[in-house]
């Protein structure tokens, strides 16, 4: 799984929901790290998590973001 961040200290994340589908979500540097993760309402619902990831990383990409190792 990979972490992306943007110049504000966002994090993006492929997680699954309580559905079993796939979505990015993303963390405000503000909150604690295990918590507060919001789904990204311009990505849709994926079935798999390799589909939700490569839209994710295609948009990262696009943005400029970088990836973060935790």
């Amino acid at each position: 799984m990979k972490i992306y961040e943007d110049k504000r200290g966002w994090r993006y994340k492929v997680m699954p929901d309580l559905a079993g589908r796939f979505r990015t979500r993303y963390h405000k540097p503000d909150k604690k790290a295990d918590a507060g993760w919001k789904s990204c309402n311009n990505f849709k619902p994926h079935k798999t998590e390799a589909e939700a990831q490569a839209d994710l990383d295609t948009w990262a990409k696009v943005k400029g973001l970088k990836e973060v190792f935790i």
